[in-house]
């Protein structure tokens, strides 16, 4: 517990997504004395896991996307369930063939009853995971999920701050001109640079 709540004030300080996921691994693995593990979130439009931060675990492992069923993350995603396994190769279809002798756990992650993240860990025989590792992976599970949550918000304030700013600028630049044809010119120039739209066009009502 007094290790938890350590983990608890670290995760709290940090607004970034990545690192922010990236120190939640960490910190997760350490917390159950695990070799290495993943967290993902949820694509609910995709309807998939994607491995947004890992430890120890392959290079190819950030970024995977696994459906409802497909892995350990898409098992939970299916069940919305944890899942302890003894061995991660008894899965029927393993991704990982050099981890097989695994113990491994999944978490889902639940912000409002909706899971939006997932916990993977896993530890060399023979470490054995049970019922306190669940309970206690479910208590930082609902830290997790309110930092996530912060961050997520941090990055949203912040790409509206960005473009906020770049519609200044826009802005600025409009009204610096009082020709029609040079100000229209200027606004969809500065549109297309600033906004980085493909194509920009200003039509004028005969």
């Amino acid at each position: 517990q007094e290790s938890l709540r350590a983990i608890i004030e670290s995760i709290s300080s940090e607004l970034e997504l990545r690192p922010l996921l990236t120190r939640i691994v960490q910190h997760a693995c350490e917390l159950l004395e695990a070799d290495r593990g993943t967290i993902g979130l949820v694509d609910e439009v995709c309807n998939v896991v994607r491995t947004e931060a890992v430890y120890k675990m392959p290079p190819s492992e950030l970024g995977a996307e696994m459906g409802p069923g497909v892995g350990l993350a898409g098992k939970v995603l299916a069940s919305q369930q944890p899942l302890i396994l003894n061995r991660y190769g008894e899965m029927h279809d393993p991704i990982h063939q050099d981890l097989l002798q695994d113990a491994v756990i999944g978490i889902p992650i639940f912000w409002h009853w909706r899971m939006i993240g997932f916990f993977g860990i896993g530890a060399e025989p023979p470490r054995r995971f049970g019922q306190q590792d669940v309970d206690l992976l479910n208590q930082l599970a609902r830290h997790a999920a309110i930092a996530i949550e912060n961050a997520r918000l941090f990055a949203a304030e912040k790409r509206r701050a960005a473009r906020q700013a770049t519609l200044n600028r826009i802005g600025k630049l409009i009204a610096a001109t009082l020709d029609l044809d040079d100000l229209l010119q200027t606004a969809v120039a500065a549109i297309d640079e600033e906004l980085a739209y493909s194509n920009t066009a200003v039509l004028l009502v005969d």
